[in-house]
């Protein structure tokens, strides 16, 4: 058991390694951008508090229009590093949009390493591995599901509610919309995409 222990460690300081590197990198695109067609994006992000071993995720699906269809701020307890705070937020965001009866979603966040993960067919290591095969699983339910990468500035509504989560320490849903200090934000997006 030590022997997994260890190996699950190693292999998570090497993805906070090349976490490191990639954000070196501009890779994706900048500001938020509305979903073509019948599509909805649903954008996600975390933030993580290491010594309570707690992760807040922050997720908010808009329409082509740039218009909130709804919100989530999620605690997770029990989180052992960052690297399972991204899958498991992912995770959430992807299992919202079908408890929600969307059927073209673009899933969109800034973790990399998740994203090209979750549309990679190699195998990964058992713990984060669960993750990626739990989110490829739950996508085959939709019609269509894409997952696309944002630079943090392109998931500003997300990255705020994860923070929001962190600061009040708590979750917290609203369907049709999100709460009043993320509203600027939300229309920072839509002007943007003009």
């Amino acid at each position: 058991m030590y022997v997994l222990i260890q190996q699950v460690d190693t292999y998570l300081l090497e993805l906070d390694v090349a976490q490191v590197k990639l954000l070196r990198r501009l890779v994706g695109v900048e500001w938020w951008q509305p979903p073509g067609g019948y599509c909805l994006k649903i954008n996600f992000d975390a933030d993580f508090h290491s010594p309570s071993k707690t992760s807040y995720a922050g997720v908010v699906i808009k329409n082509r229009y740039g218009i909130v269809l709804g919100s989530h701020i999620v605690v997770y307890k029990h989180i052992h590093s960052t690297f399972v705070a991204f899958p498991t937020t992912c995770l959430h965001a992807v299992r919202l949009g079908l408890a929600l009866g969307f059927s073209y979603v673009i899933v969109e966040g800034d973790s990399l390493t998740v994203l090209r993960k979750v549309q990679s067919s190699r195998l990964d290591p058992p713990i984060l591995g669960a993750y990626i095969r739990d989110i490829k699983c739950w996508a085959g339910y939709f019609h269509k599901c894409d997952f696309q990468h944002v630079l943090r500035v392109g998931n500003t509504v997300a990255d705020l509610l994860a923070k929001e989560g962190l600061k009040v320490e708590m979750g917290s849903y609203i369907c049709e919309g999100v709460l009043d200090f993320v509203k600027r934000a939300v229309e920072c997006d839509r002007l943007s995409s003009l």
